[in-house]
């Protein structure tokens, strides 16, 4: 059965997946994984400072500082590509989130509102730098009874370490795509609704197994 996970707000989705990861997961060398994992968040919001603080404090600073830096600028990691680049300036030198933008505002029941993290390259790339390929493949952007909903299919999810940073990130895509939808049709009659992640592989590692019972206490 694919696990389902479903809480009202980020947070709490969050540390129900882990809590899942922990129990359910199969032990395999270093990690504990568990396959196909659906998490919703029913509203989405960005982590509040006080527990990105806090989720950094246990798991240091470092997953924060390299999601802001994939999410948020265009600057490269050495090992992987900006997300925000690959969003914004595809192989067609096309910008994906404006166009996911139009399409919604233009046509409110869109199917074809995606943005591709994932490039035919990559596939190449990973043979020599697997850690080079993306984690997330594709975000589906989709107007349900007029609240805009994100799912995000992710190949791989450290969900303890980056789980709660990218359901932050694209909390805040989310947002960026709505108000760029409101904008071109000039109506506010438009509310954030759920952010969804298919997560083909969650794990944990199994240095964190530990630490799980205090992270769902932020």
């Amino acid at each position: 059965m694919v696990p389902i996970i479903v809480r009202a707000n980020p947070v709490d989705t969050w540390k129900a997946t882990i809590q899942a990861v922990a129990s359910d997961g199969i032990l395999s060398r270093d990690k504990r994984k568990l396959h196909n994992v659906i998490a919703v968040a029913e509203s989405s919001r960005p982590i509040p400072a006080r527990i990105r603080a806090a989720h950094a404090g246990i798991v240091g600073a470092e997953p924060w500082q390299r999601t802001e830096q994939l999410y948020r600028t265009t600057e490269n990691l050495t090992w992987k590509e900006s997300y925000r680049a690959r969003l914004c300036s595809h192989d067609d030198s096309s910008n994906q989130l404006a166009n996911a933008i139009n399409l919604l505002a233009r046509s409110p029941g869109t199917s074809s509102a995606c943005c591709c993290f994932m490039r035919s390259r990559d596939i190449r790339r990973a043979h020599v730098l697997p850690s080079s390929v993306p984690c997330p493949v594709v975000v589906d952007f989709k107007i349900v009874e007029h609240l805009l909903q994100a799912t995000v299919l992710f190949r791989a999810q450290d969900v303890f370490r980056i789980g709660l940073p990218d359901l932050h990130h694209f909390a805040i895509i989310q947002r960026e795509v709505l108000k760029g939808v409101i904008e071109r049709r000039r109506s506010s009659d438009l509310g954030i609704g759920r952010l969804v992640f298919h997560l083909c592989v969650a794990f944990l590692q199994r240095s964190d197994l530990t630490q799980v019972a205090a992270a769902v206490q932020i």
